[in-house]
């Protein structure tokens, strides 16, 4: 993956939208977008999250 800038993606605001989903908006200061995540909760209570799609705005 090409890095963007020198900045770190950091997440802004993560909104839980039900027992699955999760939205994340992102931003590096000059750029942002958003990630919408599919969470699981593991039988030993441990939880694991798979990126389901992003979206990254034009500046």
């Amino acid at each position: 993956m090409d890095k963007i800038g020198e900045q770190k993606f950091i997440i802004n605001k993560v909104k839980i939208l039900n027992h699955r989903w999760i939205i994340a908006d992102y931003s590096d200061g000059d750029y942002w977008g958003e990630a919408l995540i599919k969470y699981f909760i593991n039988d030993d209570e441990t939880v694991s999250f798979e990126n389901f799609q992003t979206l990254l705005y034009q500046k």
